[in-house]
């Protein structure tokens, strides 16, 4: 489809003749697959694109005071700057890393906290505190590492075990839809990243009058992925049975590959290069399987703006301005990944932070 067109004239004063400019204010094109549906009703997963192009050109109107030779009427400029997605400031997930995060997010059988973790990390409370009450320096050059992967996740889980009655209720929907009607999809974390641009003083116009402005550019990208799961054990089952799995499933009862992971020294370093907590994670089939690749979404929205810095007597502006627009979804299954990842600000401070105290460097 077409957002449909604008038009402008320039008349030439002198010879009487008039030049009518057309502009297209952009279109959206949608690329689909119309009527997958499967045998047991509803509808298949499939790629998916749309990209929309939506363009409000510059336009001007007026005649110079001086000896004119031209004059406008709402007519587009020759200057107008093209619209496209920016660099992104932070990198983004690749869809298989997506899509195996979102599945260790909205596996039926990942618990809230796992207890057996939490039980494991505590005989290490009194060796944490023997080591923060000998060193009075609040600034060590540890300290940064010690609250990311020592207190912050301690207390996160001490916390999250204080609303266990809210989380059971909201496992106990899961494991209905699961058992109950045929299965269950759910939606994983969205990550995103911004990215910028921007023209100084760009040219608009320059025949007769010299026009310009500033063009700034704002991308956002926002992605994130939908898993389905099957129950692994098919049948119905009944309120009470429900209630009993989904305490099981909150805190973690049964011990998984993902909980010896968690437990194993350094395992989180190598996550930082890598999936394997996330992957032993989306493939316990505990209670739920997970039911073919997961959908990974993009959508990616850049916003133009224009500023006007200088102009000439005798002419108005309508300064214009774009919105470019992209909606992706992908089929990708779960997997392993080794990655160079590149570290936010706060990962390179906590890795700092250890080598320092390690005496690395």
């Amino acid at each position: 489809m077409t957002y449909g067109l604008v038009s402008g004239t320039q008349l030439n004063i002198g010879a009487g003749t008039t030049h009518i400019h057309t502009y297209s204010l952009g279109d959206k094109v949608t690329e689909d697959v119309v009527g997958n549906r499967l045998p047991g009703g509803g509808y298949g997963d499939n790629y998916f694109h749309m990209h929309s192009y939506r363009y409000t050109p510059t336009r001007i109107s007026g005649k110079s005071p001086f000896f004119p030779v031209y004059e406008y009427s709402s007519y587009p400029v020759a200057g107008q700057p093209a619209l496209s997605h920016q660099t992104l400031i932070d990198s983004l997930p690749s869809d298989i890393e997506l899509a195996t995060q979102s599945a260790a997010q909205t596996n039926p059988s990942t618990p809230s906290v796992s207890l057996p973790v939490f039980i494991g990390e505590l005989r290490e409370l009194p060796a944490r505190l023997l080591r923060k009450g000998r060193n009075r320096n609040p600034y060590s050059k540890n300290s940064s590492a010690a609250g990311q992967f020592g207190w912050q996740p301690l207390f996160s889980d001490f916390f999250s075990l204080l609303r266990f009655t809210e989380q059971v209720t909201k496992r106990i929907d899961t494991l209905d839809h699961l058992y109950n009607k045929g299965g269950s999809s759910a939606k994983g974390k969205t990550v995103s990243s911004h990215g910028y641009g921007q023209y100084t003083d760009f040219p608009f116009h320059t025949l007769e009058a010299y026009i310009a402005g500033d063009v700034n550019y704002h991308t956002l990208v926002e992605r994130w992925a939908v898993c389905r799961w099957k129950p692994t054990h098919a049948g119905l089952r009944s309120p009470s049975d429900l209630t009993a799995e989904a305490r099981r499933a909150v805190h973690g009862w049964r011990v998984s590959p993902a909980d010896v992971w968690e437990l194993l020294p350094w395992s989180w370093f190598i996550d930082y290069f890598g999936n394997i907590g996330d992957y032993l994670q989306a493939t316990d089939n505990t209670i739920a399987y997970n039911d073919g690749p997961a959908c990974v979404m993009t959508h990616s929205k850049t916003e133009m703006t224009l500023r006007l810095t200088t102009s000439n007597p005798g002419f108005s502006v309508s300064l214009g301005s774009g919105t470019l627009e992209d909606k992706f979804r992908a089929l990708q299954p779960i997997g392993l990944t080794v990655t160079a990842p590149f570290l936010s600000a706060r990962q390179l401070t906590n890795l700092v932070g250890i080598a320092a105290n390690l005496g690395i460097g």
